[in-house]
């Protein structure tokens, strides 16, 4: 990938902050292929006008990244997204490295900043001409998979559960041809799980590669995969890990239900903390977390740091007043906030 270390901000637990990946990984869940197109990937997608822009052709393909304080965005580098396999880190982007940063904000080059950069969802999972998917037989098969790790008597096995349910979500996107290969790998994701249910191995920092995005020239770095202990999931787990059997079924989970049942995907973190997800970017102060600092990435995760639950819709406190203070009462502290953890969420009560 290339390194951009004057246009991303560095405070954040993704491993992957201020890359940006300049082509496809050399190895990447093959449902991500389906579930997404690639940026100017438009002969291979199916048109349907849910978004008018990525329908046209001159779509932005390529954007740049120029000086602060420079009114003529002279272009300290430019970067071709086509085809690229990019994402961006999770926060808020106001300062003078966003502000000159066409890849989030667009440029004369483009416009449209950094939607037109990154892999979307793809059309099929767009048209509301399609069915949707409430509840897939994959997540029955994960369900049991968690229980039976948990020790419950569910007539199944842990691993067996596990692997039923990679098997149902290939078969349902049609790749069950890769499951065996699949189910063998060892590879770890960007933060460090496997899919092999034998292989529980932690990772370890590695060393890798990147070139400079501005100049081109080749650097090595040191790829830190998150700390087991400082992760959310350290909060409810026996042994804080990045790779155990727990976090295997997670993230499989997630990726099965992926796109259609996001609900449910946040509702798992809310009370496991898994997937890992990382604590957001930013080189201002965000409003709605009150805990979040600059140095809140070189601490533990908190709860502080990930939306809850929705606050009441203002028309309850308006139409009954008296319900609305009783339900707010129900809540850990009273407080309505986004913030507050429901009662069966990390941090509960």
């Amino acid at each position: 990938g290339l390194k951009f270390d004057q246009h991303w901000e560095p405070n954040t637990d993704n491993p992957t902050k201020q890359l940006f990946f300049d082509g496809l990984p050399s190895k990447v869940d093959p449902r991500a292929l389906l579930y997404y197109f690639l940026p100017g990937d438009y002969k291979n997608r199916t048109q349907t006008g849910y978004v008018s822009y990525f329908t046209n052709p001159k779509a932005p393909q390529v954007e740049k990244l120029w000086a602060k304080n420079d009114q003529n965005k002279t272009a300290l580098a430019t970067v071709n997204a086509t085809y690229c396999w990019n994402g961006l880190t999770a926060g808020y982007s106001g300062d003078e490295k966003a502000t000159t940063n066409g890849l989030v904000n667009g440029s004369d080059l483009g416009g449209y900043g950094y939607i037109g950069t990154y892999p979307s969802l793809a059309d099929e999972y767009r048209n509301s001409k399609n069915k949707r998917f409430f509840f897939g037989p994959w997540e029955t098969y994960f369900l049991l998979a968690e229980a039976a790790e948990r020790g419950w008597n569910v007539g199944t096995t842990a691993e067996a559960a596990y692997y039923a349910g990679i098997k149902a979500s290939f078969e349902y996107n049609g790749i069950e041809d890769l499951y065996d290969a699949y189910i063998a790998s060892e590879d770890y994701n960007r933060v460090g799980t496997s899919v092999k249910w034998s292989h529980t191995t932690e990772p370890t920092a590695t060393s890798m590669t990147v070139k400079n995005g501005y100049t081109g020239a080749t650097e090595t770095v040191t790829y830190e995969y998150p700390k087991a202990v400082n992760t959310l999931y350290a909060k409810v787990a026996q042994t804080p890990a990045l790779n155990d059997h727990l976090t295997k079924i997670i993230t499989q989970l997630y990726i099965a239900n992926t796109p259609y049942l996001p609900q449910e995907n946040w509702s798992n973190h809310r009370r496991l903390g898994l997937p890992f997800w990382e604590i957001p970017t930013s080189t201002m102060s965000i409003t709605d977390m009150k805990d979040w600092t600059k140095d809140s990435y070189k601490s533990a995760q908190s709860i502080s740091l990930f939306v809850q639950r929705f606050k009441y819709p203002s028309s309850l406190s308006s139409s009954d007043a008296a319900g609305y203070a009783k339900a707010v009462g129900f809540l850990k502290g009273g407080v309505d906030s986004n913030l507050t953890p429901l009662w069966w969420a990390i941090g509960g009560h």
